[in-house]
């Protein structure tokens, strides 16, 4: 989730720059963080563009604690 999250600010941060921004957020963030998330034993492996298909083990879940949603 952590990579996600950079992934997604590095976007933010350079969508903005009408020169070398998005050229940098490719080269720099986007396709390194691809080839980790896609390949081996990461969380997408074995996705691709016209199929999902997740590794063998699902997501990790965490239950949300008791009481985050009293009250709402």
């Amino acid at each position: 989730m952590n990579r996600l999250n950079a992934l997604w600010r590095a976007w933010e941060a350079l969508r903005t720059d009408e020169t070398t921004g998005l050229a940098n957020w490719w080269n720099s963030y986007a396709d390194p963080s691809r080839a980790f998330l896609f390949y081996g034993t990461e969380p997408f492996q074995g996705c691709t563009p016209l199929e999902h298909k997740p590794a063998d083990k699902p997501l990790p879940l965490v239950p949300a604690p008791d009481g985050l949603y009293s009250g709402l």
